[in-house]
């Protein structure tokens, strides 16, 4: 039995016949059922995984989202999804959020005042794994001030987010303009006089034609010929030589036959057993008294069923009628 080894999106990995092994297809021993020594390759896949392949070089054969302790630099590794290791320590801490500005009170609608610039954006500091420092509080809302500096995403915590600010006033809407007269519909022309119908015509009655007569009777045929059958034109036929007891055979003449089998014994209690179709159709027993015996069976047997003679003697004679 093959195994077929896939990854965590259905992708086949490996193909590993019965009590072999493959050690190229990742950087773990991929062990096939059976195989007799698996005990020292499983020990040594749980230690690789445990020390993320610790190691001064690559592994030769990653898969993507494989980690890889370098320990020429002490730093972690990840093969991604552009085939190649990419180092994921040593990030630098995240700056902090700078605080937002106050927004001033809204003005009754009018015309759209000009848009302030935008203040300058920070530096973007180095990506860390340390975790992020915590959110400053939010100022009142108003103008826009300068954004601060934006800080690297860190894979640690995030910090509690500040207080929102309070909602100026909204101003007062100015009023709506009045609604214009609507225009007048036209007028609908006049609809054309509908012609009168005429008057429908009477429905006509024919008389119904008389029966032709009856044709006269065709000839009477021949008669067919009678059928040959069981007794009917038929001869005994011995097919000792071509027959045996306890053998299945099938009647295809096209029409019914008659079967005889006998048997003697001069021990014991001599027996025929006729068959057809499965069914015990005729039996012929005797029960031995020393002075020997000789019986059989006869039974017609159909078109196209299955005959069969049983006996635990010798086969003394058969013969058929067809």
């Amino acid at each position: 039995m093959t195994f077929n080894i896939t990854n965590t999106r259905g992708q086949t990995v490996a193909n590993v016949g019965n009590g072999t092994i493959n050690i190229s297809a990742t950087d773990l021993t991929l062990i096939g059922k059976d195989y007799a020594f698996y005990g020292l390759p499983q020990n040594e896949n749980f230690v690789y995984l445990l020390e993320n392949f610790a190691n001064d070089t690559a592994r030769p054969y990653p898969i993507q989202g494989q980690l890889w302790y370098n320990t020429s630099d002490n730093l972690v590794y990840l093969y991604t999804t552009s085939n190649s290791w990419t180092s994921i320590s040593n990030a630098g801490a995240t700056g902090p959020i700078g605080a937002t500005g106050f927004t001033g009170a809204t003005g009754v609608i009018g015309p759209q005042g000009a848009t302030g610039s935008t203040g300058p954006q920070g530096t973007t500091g180095a990506t860390g794994i340390g975790a992020t420092g915590a959110t400053g509080p939010q100022g009142a809302t108003g103008s826009t001030g300068p954004q601060g500096t934006t800080g690297a995403t860190g894979i640690g915590a995030t910090g509690a987010t500040g207080v929102v600010g309070p909602q100026g006033a909204t101003g007062s809407t100015g009023p709506v303009g009045a609604t214009g007269p609507e225009g007048s519909t036209g007028l609908t022309g006049s609809t054309g006089v509908q012609g009168t119908t005429g008057p429908q015509g009477a429905t006509g009655f024919g008389a119904t034609g008389a029966t032709g007569p009856t044709g006269i009777q065709g000839a009477t045929g021949p008669q067919g010929a009678t059928g040959s059958g069981a007794g009917i034109n038929g001869t005994w036929n011995n097919v000792t030589a071509s027959r045996a007891f306890s053998t299945v055979y099938t009647n295809t003449r096209g029409y019914a036959i008659m079967v005889s089998a006998s048997t003697n014994y001069t021990n014991g209690t001599p027996a025929v057993q006729a068959y057809v179709n499965g069914s015990l159709i005729a039996w012929w027993q005797y029960q031995f008294n020393g002075a020997g015996a000789i019986g059989g069976a006869i039974v017609i047997v159909p078109n196209g069923a299955t005959y069969e003679m049983r006996s635990s003697n010798a086969l003394l004679n058969w013969a058929e009628l067809y």
